[in-house]
């Protein structure tokens, strides 16, 4: 649903025409099938003057290269994407809402790169807000990954497994359940030691996919769904 009501905005926008509505739809399919960098290459490829694209391309490049940093410390030059992105969508951010949102949900994926918590949690917090106030106004929030989906992630990453449900469980009442959210939900529920839960999120995940290849995060969900520990939990 809340893709639906994205696109009809997008469509909506100055300078946003059919190809652009075209490409912001492909790019949403390339994240719900787990790739981002699909999506950045999509949205790559249509040059135009409309701002809706533009920053959600600026956002998932920034959610690319915050991922990309973690591995290694969060230092200056890995975080160096991230932060010239967040610097591009300041430009944006005063007469847009949303690119606000996105700036400051990739400010909180650059803290949480370097794991700094309690500067992540706060920026979070602002993000989230952000987010259920375009909620309430419009039914929408920041495209593709939502920056209540991103919470839970980085929740999730720092090892607040509750945090992490909380912030999942939260994005899929706004927005509806999603692959992405549905294996943060499957992941935290083996941290948290969960198996039921964990097999549900993650059966739910293998039903949905129906690709003939399979990216890592299927091969995932796939085994812990064929594993003794989802075939021994109560009721399957």
């Amino acid at each position: 649903m809340q893709v639906v009501l994205f696109l009809a905005l997008l469509a909506q926008a100055p300078a946003c025409g059919a190809d652009e509505v075209s490409a912001m739809a492909d790019a949403g399919r390339s994240v719900r099938s787990f790739d981002l960098a699909g999506a950045v290459e999509r949205l790559e490829r249509t040059s135009s003057g409309c701002e809706t694209t533009r920053v959600a391309l600026l956002y998932f490049r920034g959610l690319q290269a915050a991922r990309a940093a973690y591995p290694n410390g969060g230092d200056d030059v890995s975080l160096m994407p991230v932060t010239q992105t967040i610097t591009e969508l300041e430009r944006y951010a005063a007469t847009n809402p949303r690119a606000e949102l996105l700036r400051v949900t990739l400010m909180a994926a650059a803290a949480a790169a370097q794991s700094e918590r309690s500067d992540m949690a706060l920026l979070l917090e602002q993000a989230t807000t952000l987010e259920e106030k375009m909620f309430a106004t419009s039914g929408t929030g920041a495209p593709g990954v939502t920056a209540h989906e991103v919470a839970g992630d980085l929740w999730f990453q720092v090892h607040r497994f509750e945090m992490a449900r909380a912030a999942y469980q939260r994005a899929s009442e706004l927005f509806g359940l999603t692959p992405g959210i549905a294996l943060g939900l499957a992941r935290t529920a083996v941290q948290l030691h969960d198996d039921v839960r964990a097999c549900d999120a993650y059966r739910w995940v293998v039903t949905q996919w129906t690709a003939l290849t399979a990216p890592p995060d299927i091969v995932e969900a796939r085994a812990f769904v064929a594993s003794a520990r989802c075939g021994a939990a109560p009721g399957r």
